[in-house]
């Protein structure tokens, strides 16, 4: 089933559908610490059932992170200001839109470094380090010019053809897989370009963060 929650006329809600919990921000409006739609997702994303649905995905139209807003003087502060809500609960992918190209980035601390999965690394018990952004905004409309230069965290980018990404979440609820497609004429495959895979512990044990402390490392 589908359950609904937030309040979607504001732009921000979420729904738990199959193993997956989607929360949708409006990054248009106040992201601070403070505002309504802050305290909204704290509440919402404190309130999931990791065994019901282990997975959390959120969605904003404006980036967190992505080629454009990679060094500090580069970020945008609002939305910006909810990503140690992603650290602390534990999500698993951010979604964006706004630039008009695909990428995808490893999982990223709030410094801009990728988590390491050693042993002595940043993930859990359960295989988690940090969340994973990416933008799938290349479905048309022109492309946004990409730097020249990808930024260090980048695992996937594709500015240069028009495309979609579709998500799965096969039970038991393990494997998350984020598919990159191309463009193709009606009545063609369209052919798959880039398959990345997130894994979890199922059931998952490790209990969610009660502060930032690594989501600042």
């Amino acid at each position: 089933g589908v359950s609904w929650a937030g309040r979607a006329a504001r732009g921000w809600y979420s729904l738990a559908s199959g193993l997956v919990h989607w929360a949708m921000v409006n990054t248009e409006l106040d992201c601070a610490n403070n505002s309504e739609q802050f305290k909204w997702l704290q509440k919402d994303l404190s309130g999931v059932n990791r065994t019901a649905t282990p997975w959390i995905v959120v969605m904003g139209h404006r980036p967190i992170w992505d080629a454009q807003h990679w060094r500090p003087e580069t970020r945008d502060e609002n939305v910006g200001a909810l990503e140690p809500l992603l650290h602390e609960w534990k999500v698993d992918l951010a979604l964006y839109g706004h630039y008009h190209y695909a990428e995808l980035t490893c999982p990223l601390l709030a410094s801009g470094r990728c988590a390491s999965f050693e042993n002595d690394g940043d993930s859990d018990a359960d295989g988690w380090a940090a969340p994973t952004h990416a933008v799938i905004g290349n479905g048309g409309q022109g492309f946004t010019p990409f730097p020249p230069k990808p930024p260090p965290f980048d695992v996937y980018e594709s500015a240069r053809e028009w495309g979609f990404a579709s998500l799965e979440a096969p039970p038991p609820g393990r494997e998350l897989v984020l598919r990159f497609w191309g463009d193709a004429a009606e009545g063609q495959d369209p052919p798959l370009r880039f398959t990345h895979v997130l894994q979890r512990a199922y059931p998952r044990t490790a209990a969610p963060q009660t502060s930032h402390q690594k989501a600042t490392t």
